[in-house]
Order: structure tokens, then sequence, then C-alpha cells
């Protein structure tokens, strides 16, 4: 059993409203702000561990890749550092050789940090994107992502869990499909860490793109992109720099990258925000993610059968299980999600987001720290404007 009560006092925003938009942006905790004002002060008051702490530096950074790669199940040597899924989405869409016609499968759910670097190969290289249409069916999801499968299908970029249904897709066997047919597969991963386990060897997956500040807990902004041993020497790196060198020679105008994932790494590291995503992880460890995942599905539930005695409230979550996570998504007949949205606000001081990718109506994100009573308050609200439409 959660104390929420404890976990809440270490997350002191939750103070100031009723938060909902964990799956936008989520309230930090409290050891990630110790942790960054640390970093920070120290930098303020000795100077820049650049070049005052060189070596523990660097051992911080090593620590950091290496709780980052336990966490995900991978190796230290598959764990890139970015600011992001659009860093990891980016990297690994334009490590290609693209030739016109090739083809990429997204869904019709897609963030635009995976869905504008897939557009942006299509308008560079005439790459093809084939969106898979998503419903709250297992089984018919993946009949229609094999439909979709085809000789010139050279990349599948899909969320693991979509940003505005929150529909936890069947990525093992949407990765054992795309392999059979020699496809790689890279996943979204933005609405899925923090929500519940992730062993990006079990998805298997290719590649998996994180990020810190949303179930994670963690800074904004730190993020992961994992790329498995397979495919680290044979993606191409299309843009690099400084500390992605393992060796340079000037006069010869030669190179040799870093070994391993880190490669793809270059410009300045943002240590402090690397070892605060290590802390946010530290402490859903702690907690326990298949708890954290059982308490936050349980509250979800609960909501979603509250909403749905609502008169002209429609539902667009999932409720199976395997398919079902945090996010409940609804839509109110007549009422557009942004004016929604914008009443819990304004009249409730419930915080959470519009959507509007394949329905119009707003997006509540239940974590494993939300309690039955700020739920209560978003279903009266609900009934409130339902009723007042």
């Amino acid at each position: 059993m959660l104390n929420l009560s404890a976990i809440r006092k270490d997350i002191p925003s939750l103070a100031k409203s009723i938060y909902l938009n964990t799956g936008g942006i989520g309230p930090i905790i409290r050891s990630v702000y110790e942790i960054l004002t640390r970093e920070f002060t120290e930098q303020f008051i000795d100077g820049s561990p650049m070049n005052m702490r060189p070596q523990s530096l660097q051992m911080e950074q090593n620590h950091a890749r290496k709780a980052m790669a336990r966490f995900f199940g991978a190796s230290p040597e598959e764990i890139c550092f970015t600011r992001g899924v659009s860093d990891g989405a980016s990297i690994v869409m334009n490590g290609f050789s693209w030739q016109p016609g090739d083809e990429v499968i997204a869904t019709n759910e897609e963030h635009s940090a995976f869905y504008l670097p897939a557009l942006l190969l299509k308008e560079r290289f005439g790459v093809v994107v084939r969106l898979l249409e998503l419903e709250n069916d297992g089984e018919a999801i993946l009949r229609r992502f094999q439909a979709l499968l085809n000789k010139r299908t050279r990349l599948v970029a899909i969320s693991h869990v979509t940003t505005d249904n929150g529909i936890r897709l069947p990525v093992k066997a949407i990765c054992a499909a795309a392999h059979q047919a020699g496809v790689p597969v890279l996943l979204d991963g933005a609405q899925s860490v923090g929500q519940f386990p992730v062993d990006v060897k079990e998805t298997g997956c290719d590649f998996y793109c994180v990020l810190s500040y949303k179930w994670m807990l963690g800074p904004y902004s730190a993020g992961i992109l994992y790329i498995t041993e397979d495919w680290v020497n044979r993606l191409i790196v299309t843009a690099t720099g400084a500390r992605a060198e393992r060796a340079m020679n000037y006069a010869a105008g030669t190179f040799e990258l870093v070994p391993g994932a880190q490669r793809f790494e270059f410009g300045p590291h943002v240590t402090p925000a690397w070892l605060a995503m290590v802390e946010a992880a530290r402490y859903l460890v702690e907690i326990g993610l298949p708890e954290i995942e059982r308490q936050a599905q349980g509250q979800a539930a609960y909501l979603r059968q509250a909403l749905r005695a609502i008169p002209r409230v429609i539902l667009r979550s999932p409720e199976s299980p395997e398919l079902s996570t945090g996010i409940v998504s609804f839509s109110i007949e007549g009422l557009p999600g942004r004016e929604i949205s914008q009443a819990f606000r304004t009249r409730w001081n419930i915080i959470t987001r519009p959507m509007g990718l394949r329905f119009d109506g707003v997006r509540v994100s239940v974590a494993f720290f939300t309690t039955r009573e700020e739920l209560d308050a978003v279903v009266e609200a609900v009934d409130s404007l339902a009723r007042a439409t």
C-alpha cells in the first residue's frame, strides 16, 4: 500500500491545485529539486565543475549512464543522453539512407515530437508516411499494422503509449511482426516510462526514446535514447560536435567517434539534469513501479466508471487492462475540449490538457499520487458542465 501522504509531501506543488497534467509536464519531486539546486549552487560558489573537478564530473556522468541503463534493462553502451524525445526521434530518423518511396509507419495519434521528424523525411527525401489507424482494440491494431507492412517499409516509429488517449499499444507483437519483415522499430516512451515498468529488451524494439519531465517526475529537460547494440554502428551519425570525438587529427583532418550510443551525444553535457533524472528513476524504483502502475490503474478505472454515468460524456480512452493506462480522455457533447479544460482551471483549479489529435476533448492524467478526492472533484466538475451545456 502506497503512503500517499508521505509521497505528496515529496511533491509540494500538488498543494497549489488539483494537478492532472502529468502527461504534459509532471511535478518534480523534492529530491530532484535538491539535486538540481546542489549542482547549480556548487557551480555558483566554486566555479564550473569542468574546470574545478573534471575527474569527479566524469565519474558522475558514467554513474548516470550506468544507472539509467539498469533502469531500462539496457547496457551503458546502448544509452545516449538527449534533451528529450524530439532529439532521439531526430537522431534515429535521420540516421537512415532514405530513398524516394521508402515508407515509415506512424500512428494517427503521434505527438509532433515523432510525427514532425517523419514529415521532414517526406519533404526532404520523398519518404511516404503511412498512418496506423488506432482504436481501443489490440487485435485490430495489430491486424492493421501487419497490413501496412510491405517491401518499402524501412522504419516503424510509434508511441508505446499514445499521447491523447493513453492507449498502451501491443508493442511486443508489433516489434515481432516488424522484425519478421526485416523492419526496425522506434518507440516513443514519453507516456510510458514512469507509468509502469519498462524493459527495452523485453519490448523487442531497436530504439526507445525517453524524457524525464512527465511521468518520471524529473527535471525539464533530460532524455534518453536507447539504441540496441545491433544498431549502434549501423545508424548514420548526421550531426556531431565537441565531446563526441574519441580522437581527432587536425593535420590529417581525420577523426574517430567515441564507441557505443554515446557517439550520438555532442555539445555541452547537462550533467545536473542527468543526475536529477537518475534521482527521479531511483525514487520510482524505491516506491515500486508495479505498485505505481497498480495504484494509478485503479484510480483511473474509478474515474472512468464515474464519468461513464454522466449523461453526454463520451469516454475516449480504452478500458481493457491490457490497453489502458493512467490517461483518461473524454469528450462532452457540444462542448469543445479547450473550453472544458479552461473551465476546469478557472472555476475549480483543476489542471488538465485539451486534446485534438483524433477527438475533441480533455485528457486527465491520473498518477499514482492522485487522490480519490481529487477525482471526485473532477467528476463533480464534469457533471456540472455536462448539465449546463
